[in-house]
């Protein structure tokens, strides 16, 4: 059985290490989570993601305050709609800042996943 040459191997097919996951993929462990440095993590964020993150955050913490209107000024209907939109806050809010994890937790691509651009002559 003949093997193409090596030469003519696309990179995108050369092996990679074997613990590597793409930053769009991955998952932040145990001691990513446990140093994060929120502060420093929020100061690296574009002023128009800190404001993206920054307005999801409030809108939860609004609808977040389950205590606040679970008392007898709010039917049994209108708790359950508040639960509900609490829900839909918190997955907006989740949904929002995974993307922001690869800069939330500085995570560097290596060289070799950048994409190879090609002059047409």
């Amino acid at each position: 059985m003949l093997q193409p040459p090596t030469a003519q191997i696309a990179p995108a097919a050369l092996p990679r290490p074997a613990r590597y996951v793409s930053p769009e993929d991955r998952l932040p462990n145990f001691h990513e989570i446990d140093a994060f440095d929120a502060n420093a993590a929020w100061d690296g964020l574009p002023t128009v993601e800190q404001r993206r993150v920054g307005v999801l955050a409030i809108r939860l913490g609004v609808m977040g305050q389950r205590r606040n209107f679970e008392h007898s000024d709010f039917t049994h209907r209108q708790v359950r709609l508040l639960e509900a939109r609490e829900s839909d806050e918190l997955n907006a809010f989740f949904d929002a800042v995974e993307p922001l994890w690869q800069r939330l937790f500085s995570w560097v691509a290596p060289r070799w996943s950048k994409p190879v651009i090609r002059q047409v002559a």
